[in-house]
């Protein structure tokens, strides 16, 4: 169990060894040996409301009260070190491979990011680095390169299209036709922003009842992501700058 103060630690691991062991009180935890170098554990939850939020019990559940499902899986967990040893908070991903090629699979060839520390993960794997620092994926998905910024692993094509928008000019597009820009929003109980993402811009939509101080929704509207053609006025703006 994690505790306010703790430090904690998000990483990638493969998983050795999974089992449930009991504390000298007699309390279940789950128990993970991971990339076959330190074992890590988590008090399985006792109460009713806590299980039902918790996504590891509920999938040991559905595998017969085993965690053999997780065994070779490469998996994201967040970590932290205690005085009773290595706990994990939670796993963010129970096989990162997969769900990263689900993301490419689904992609339609366009940019996408992700807190999946695929990045790191390549690294670890002996990929090389390109001169920007970017990693090229192997085939099939070797169209694509993926970064780490802002906390992100960011995916996007390597051989944009001209006329798209591109890691490149995304900040320059944003800056000069999104940013402090009037949405032309009328409603006194609707807020629009514009706002930017490493791979998009967007019009995030904020509902309000001004009469209660409340806010009743909040949503994002995708305008533009990199991959996306620019208009006409978008490559006038750009091709002026290198002139």
């Amino acid at each position: 169990m994690a505790f306010f103060g703790d430090k904690i630690t998000t990483e990638v691991h493969k998983v050795s060894t999974a089992n449930i062991k009991k504390t000298p009180q007699g309390y279940d935890l789950f128990n993970l040996e991971l990339s076959n170098s330190f074992w890590a554990t988590k008090l399985i939850p006792v109460r009713s409301s806590d299980r039902s939020y918790d996504s590891l019990y509920k999938k040991y559940l559905e595998h017969d009260k085993s965690l053999n499902f997780l065994l070779g899986k490469y998996i994201q967990i967040m970590l932290t070190d205690t005085k009773y040893g290595k706990n994990f908070v939670k796993i963010s991903s129970y096989d990162i491979v997969s769900d990263f090629k689900a993301m490419l699979d689904d992609t339609s060839k366009k940019s996408f990011q992700t807190p999946l520390r695929i990045y790191q993960f390549l690294l670890d794997k002996g990929y090389a680095k390109n001169s920007d620092a970017s990693i090229t994926l192997k085939p099939p998905y070797s169209e694509y390169n993926v970064i780490w910024l802002d906390g992100y692993t960011v995916c996007y094509p390597n051989k944009p299209s001209p006329g798209t928008l591109t890691l490149e000019n995304i900040g320059l597009i944003y800056d000069a036709f999104f940013k402090d820009k009037d949405s032309g929003c009328s409603n006194p109980d609707r807020i629009e922003t514009y706002g930017r993402s490493e791979v998009s811009i967007h019009l995030g939509v904020e509902r309000l009842h001004k009469s209660e101080s409340k806010r009743l929704s909040y949503h994002v509207n995708e305008i533009m992501r990199v991959g996306d053609k620019l208009t006409s006025e978008h490559e006038e703006f750009l091709l002026n700058l290198k002139l």
